[in-house]
């Protein structure tokens, strides 16, 4: 995007424009995208939501981009959105536990985990930057932003 590109040139590097090429990158080969060249090729009764990047610095200086849907643009289903997740009391629980009993834990970081899953959505977009510009894409896997991903 524009931002970073700016925020690179002033920097005298190109790491946002590298951590923005690694996001699309790896959603191309989650094949989260069915890429069409014509709007015309949009299915019927799909609806248009915009995408941005959203971007953050990490704590040891890696620059993170990642492409997230304007899910407020669209209408879910509301028995459809719902995810359950592990409350911190539980995790801490655990740590005790396996401490007690002498057990190591280990933990890792599944990266663009959305992607995994496919979304029951019928959305489409297109983007501005890199190998996705001027492209139409429709949105087939559970991209960031939408509201029903985390449930996929």
């Amino acid at each position: 995007s524009e931002t970073c590109i700016s925020l690179d040139l002033k920097n005298g590097d190109n790491k946002w424009g590298e951590a923005t090429d690694k996001e699309v990158n790896e959603i191309l080969e989650h094949k989260t995208f069915i890429i069409v060249d014509d709007q015309k090729d949009i299915p019927i009764g799909y609806k248009y939501i915009p995408l941005q990047f959203v971007f953050d610095n990490k704590f040891d200086g890696r620059r993170k981009g990642r492409l997230v849907a304007c899910g407020n643009f669209t209408d879910p289903d509301t028995a459809d959105i719902y995810s359950g997740a592990v409350g911190i009391e539980k995790v801490r629980l655990i740590f005790i536990i396996a401490d007690m009993n002498g057990l190591v834990v280990i933990a890792a970081d599944v990266c663009n985990a959305y992607l995994n899953g496919y979304t029951k959505e019928k959305l489409y977009s297109q983007i501005d930057y890199g190998r996705l510009k001027g492209k139409w894409l429709i949105i087939s896997k559970a991209l960031y932003g939408l509201t029903a991903s985390a449930a996929r």
